[in-house]
């Protein structure tokens, strides 16, 4: 049988259909007369004939066009709404959570210990960045591994034997998908949703957008000069979707400009109801002073809920209460005690005791007479020069070393900072000084307003990576640390369906940071900024909160999970059609019967000559883990490795639970959409029957009592295997899998 690419396979089947039975219409159209008054006039009938013919026949192909078109546009959306394949998934983990007994191999592998020089600066381990008494060698040693635990390792470095055992070992530790802290899609956002849907329907707690601005200048890398209509068209079904995947008193909130706006809302309004607004908040992120009718120097964010009625009718953040009970104990030491330093090492002491309790304020751990602060606010001027000059270290008597781009302050503002005493000084002038913000003016509540430069978003990719070009105006991690301490609290979820750079995850690890809850990430994004900032900018914010030019200044990093996914694109699904002509039997038989056969030809060929996808044939289950898909990436086609049992486990909406290798069968245990109880037997079909049968005597003491389904891919007699008291029914894989792929774009979704 001969293989097309899609295109090929699309052009040969258009110019088949059109040439051999339209072909007969159009030259009956071409070949007859245009009829005009003066033959109407002479009364040439047989030239009037002629012109009626033409008619008829124009009429006749213009009909049977629309038929052939509306095939192939059902067929292509047919392909578009097909759920898609994962191509390929990996786990990323912090050593803190991986075996012991593994980290010889692990301090063996050559590509991970690269990517830890790349991504974490580790040869330069020493001395008072050191861990423990240990230094970076090469290769590293495994002590080296024992006292760097947030070192983030990637299974993509590392072959299936070891991903396995790794596995294994985090299914002894507990649910797999509760351990997870993120989950990273690389897709079509559209495609990922759809996708995504079946597992995580009703658990989102929010959701947060920013869309392209439709501006044509941001670098974004979706399209970004939409007409209205296709904007519009472009958020439409995804943010139905994403509605779906909210919980009921889940929240949607999305940044946007003056120039969507109006429209944003007419779409939120007809996706979420204009009973469950929230509210239209102004973000002020600009200062222009450029001579214009009127300045703008604001954005919005659109806030929306799934039900309204089921939110909490106040919104508090953990730092509200935790803002009281500082404020209460300094006021106690304040007293009790004469002496500052005295105040201040009991302060800190109460602080760190109940870090947990205080959490996210625990930075504002120094006092001074006025009461306790921090010096989170930055004297540096964001994107643009600033001012320059000197301020002097009052200890070493030497200038301070100034930020990149300057002061943001002229030097009167400046003077007027130091005559108050509101600006702190490191140990010596080599670092650069911050400005006191005392915990009395924290405002935890959350307004109509928001007053945030915008430029500081360059801030993350410019310590992160040591240029603000790897990515163009992400929004700042501030702004959403600020938003999301407010609606995403516990364990709960956060989706962004347009990550960008990875700003809303970067928020989240911060967030996690600094209360200790567990917030988990869902990001989605296309780019190929995915591979080159999304990817390494998670691993690196785990590893460490503060970073200079590309390096961490600490490495106080959290523990941490995350898998990222590649799915199958529409592309991919096209360039794997196979045109399979009817057999001699159905050839014979259309070559009898013209009109069967343009009827054939014009309504259902293309449905069945070119098949569903190569990978959804039962052929393909034979071997599970070795079937792929003819794939484009980086300018270059190649066959990748499909993976079958993950694209299943969101199929049916599996909340994994363990997944491990056993004897030459992969299992995998969870809970599917329905909260059925199952168990997911993925072999080799060389392991035939008996051989299957055999093996779950052996091991079905190791799976839960409580099943309900077994799935196993191939034939199988596990049926006849139950005991009394079993409750569970087995069924192959395949016909779930094909209609589970199918089962939206056949009922037209």
């Amino acid at each position: 049988m001969d293989r097309y690419t899609a295109k090929n396979s699309f052009d040969y089947f258009i110019h088949k259909d059109l040439g051999g039975f339209l072909r007969r219409e159009l030259d009956l159209y071409l070949n007859t007369e245009v009829l005009n008054l003066n033959d109407l006039e002479r009364g040439d009938t047989a030239r009037l004939d002629r012109a009626l013919a033409r008619v008829r026949a124009t009429r006749q192909v213009g009909g049977k066009i629309i038929d052939f078109l509306a095939q192939l546009e059902d067929f292509q959306k047919q392909l578009w709404l097909k759920k898609k394949f994962v191509l390929e998934t990996q786990w990323c983990v912090t050593l803190d959570r991986v075996p012991e007994t593994l980290y010889p191999e692990i301090a063996a592998n050559r590509a991970q210990c690269e990517e830890w020089v790349n991504l974490y600066a580790v040869d330069e381990i020493a001395g008072h960045l050191a861990n423990g008494s240990t230094t970076w060698t090469d290769p590293p040693s495994v002590d080296f591994l024992k006292a760097n635990p947030y070192l983030m390792l990637d299974t993509r470095h590392f072959d299936g034997n070891f991903t396995d055992r790794l596995l294994d070992w985090l299914s002894e530790a507990g649910p797999l998908d509760e351990q997870l802290d993120g989950l990273l899609v690389h897709g079509e956002n559209f495609q990922a949703l759809s996708l995504l849907e079946a597992r995580y329907r009703g658990q989102i707690q929010c959701a947060y957008l920013d869309p392209p601005y439709n501006t044509g200048e941001d670098g974004f890398a979706y399209r970004d000069s939409y007409q209205h209509s296709s904007w519009v068209t472009m958020l439409k079904d995804r943010l139905s979707l994403t509605r779906e995947l909210l919980s009921v008193e889940g929240i949607l909130f999305s940044s946007i400009d003056d120039i969507e706006q109006p429209l944003l809302r007419l779409l939120m309004d007809e996706s979420f109801g204009s009973a469950n607004r929230i509210a239209n908040m102004v973000w002020k992120g600009a200062t222009d002073n450029n001579p214009t009718r009127i300045t703008t120097e604001h954005e919005y964010l659109v806030w929306y809920a799934k039900a309204l009625a089921s939110t909490a009718p106040v919104w508090k953040s953990t730092a509200n209460e935790a803002k009281t009970l500082i404020l209460e104990e300094w006021e106690r030491l304040h007293a009790s005690y004469d002496e500052l330093a005295q105040i201040q090492a009991l302060f800190r002491k109460f602080i760190k005791d109940n870090r947990e309790v205080l959490s996210p304020l625990t930075h504002y751990d120094r006092v001074d007479e006025d009461g306790p602060y921090t010096g989170g606010r930055r004297v540096h001027n964001p994107g643009r020069e600033g001012y320059r000059y000197d301020v002097i270290h009052p200890r070493t008597g030497r200038p301070c070393v100034e930020p990149a781009r300057g002061y943001r302050f002229p030097l009167e503002t400046m003077t007027k900072l130091l005559e108050n005493d509101k600006i702190i000084f490191g140990t010596d002038e080599t670092q650069i000084i911050q400005i006191k913000e005392y915990l009395r003016d924290y405002d935890g509540g959350l307004k109509g307003l928001i007053e945030l430069d915008s430029r500081v978003g360059a801030n993350a990719p410019e310590s992160l990576f040591g240029s603000r070009e790897v990515f163009k105006n992400p929004k700042p991690v501030e702004l959403l640390v600020n938003l999301l301490g407010f609606i995403a609290t516990r364990d709960q979820y956060v989706l962004d369906f347009l990550a960008g750079s990875g700003t809303t995850g970067h928020a989240v690890v911060n967030l996690n940071r600094d209360d200790g809850q567990r917030r988990k990430y869902i990001l989605v994004e296309i780019g190929s900024h995915f591979e080159k900032v999304l990817l390494p900018r998670l691993k690196k914010v785990v590893y460490s909160p503060n970073w200079r030019s590309g390096k961490p200044v600490s490495r106080e990093g959290i523990a941490h999970l995350l898998k990222y996914l590649r799915l199958e694109s529409y592309e991919d699904t096209l360039d794997s059609l196979e045109l399979t002509p009817p057999s001699d039997d159905q050839t014979r038989l259309l070559e009898e019967d013209f009109h069967l056969a343009e009827d054939y030809r014009l309504r259902y060929a293309l449905g069945v000559e070119i098949s569903g996808n190569a990978g959804l044939q039962d052929r393909d289950f034979a071997d599970p883990f070795a079937h792929t898909l003819s794939v484009l990436g980086d300018g270059e086609r190649r066959e990748a490795r499909v993976d079958l049992p993950e694209t299943f486990n969101y199929l049916i909406g599996l909340r994994v639970e363990t997944r491990r290798r056993i004897d030459s069968i992969t299992t995998i245990t969870g809970t599917d959409a329905e909260r059925r109880k199952c168990l997911i037997l993925w072999r080799t079909l060389n392991v035939d029957c008996s051989a299957l049968d055999a093996w779950f005597v052996r091991n079905r003491e190791r799976f839960p009592e409580s099943l309900d389904l077994i799935y196993v891919n191939g034939d199988h007699t596990l049926n006849s295997m139950k005991q009394r008291g079993d409750n569970w029914t087995a069924e192959t894989i395949e016909a779930v899998f094909r209609n589970k792929m199918f089962e939206d774009s056949l009922d037209g979704r």
